[in-house]
């Protein structure tokens, strides 16, 4: 009883220094305003001054679970952005290799047109090599030329490489 009285005039740290300890004053004190609101005001004058506080007395119940949230965000954005930075490069990529398959694949039929089938895979490869891709296949099937461009794509860090083989075919030959 003698702790409570003392409680209610000079706050939970009083009780503490003096060596009282009432664990019935205690969770009294937890659950009086006026002795929170008291710790609530040391606290944030603690925390803009040069006091310093003992663990525990101004712990505003937070463990740090917010930080570890946010990295976990922060790593699945950045993943989700490389991915699609992947993805865009990949596209591209297949564009880019589709038009070189169709560039050789027309000036190849223009040379099968000109000159014969002797001449239109050579062609159509000069001009897959002038487009930096690689010509995997021709085949000369009468007035038509069909052939089929490659080219390697890699992805990743010095520390870890993957990649494929983008394809493209292409058909050309006389409209009529």
């Amino acid at each position: 009883m003698l702790a409570r009285a003392i409680l209610r005039e000079r706050g939970e740290n009083e009780i503490r220094n003096l060596g009282v300890i009432d664990h019935t004053a205690l969770e009294y004190a937890e659950l009086d305003p006026k002795v929170q609101e008291s710790n609530r005001r040391k606290c944030r004058v603690a925390k803009h001054s040069s006091l310093v506080r003992t663990a525990g007395e101004c712990d505003s119940g937070e463990r740090g679970g917010a930080t570890v949230i946010s990295a976990a965000i922060i790593v699945v954005i950045i993943s989700l952005i490389l991915g699609l930075m992947a993805l865009g490069k990949a596209v591209s990529t297949k564009h880019a290799v589709q038009d070189a398959a169709d560039a050789a694949a027309l000036a190849g039929a223009y040379e099968l047109a000109l000159s014969g089938s002797t001449k239109a895979c050579s062609k159509a490869r000069d001009v897959s090599m002038f487009n930096k891709v690689e010509l995997e296949s021709c085949e000369v099937e009468g007035m038509f030329l069909t052939l089929t461009a490659t080219e390697q794509l890699e992805f990743g860090f010095p520390w870890l490489h993957w990649g494929f083989q983008v394809k493209a075919q292409a058909r050309a030959g006389p409209s009529r």
